[in-house]
């Protein structure tokens, strides 16, 4: 079933999450989205090398629930800035 595919993915997204802390909570949020998993972990891989998930041991990295939920894989690349 769709629920089943996902939870599957759902776990996808937990295992490469940085931040592991409300899970249930997450994975609600994840069923009600239905992100695509595909762009989700192509996002998270800049994502997790932005400067303001790395400051101050991850203390900026949005809890799961809150990054499913404001669509964060929609967001652009940041733009380098280069001088």
């Amino acid at each position: 079933s769709n629920k089943l595919v996902s939870r599957k993915e759902f776990h996808i997204f937990w295992e490469v999450y940085p931040r592991k802390i409300g899970m249930a909570n997450a994975e609600k949020a994840w069923i009600k989205h239905k992100p695509p998993i595909d762009i989700v972990l192509q996002t998270l891989v800049w994502q997790k090398k932005s400067k303001d998930w790395f400051q101050e041991n991850g203390k900026f990295i949005p809890y799961p629930a809150t990054w499913i939920n404001a669509q964060r894989w929609l967001d652009g690349l940041p733009e380098e800035v280069t001088f």
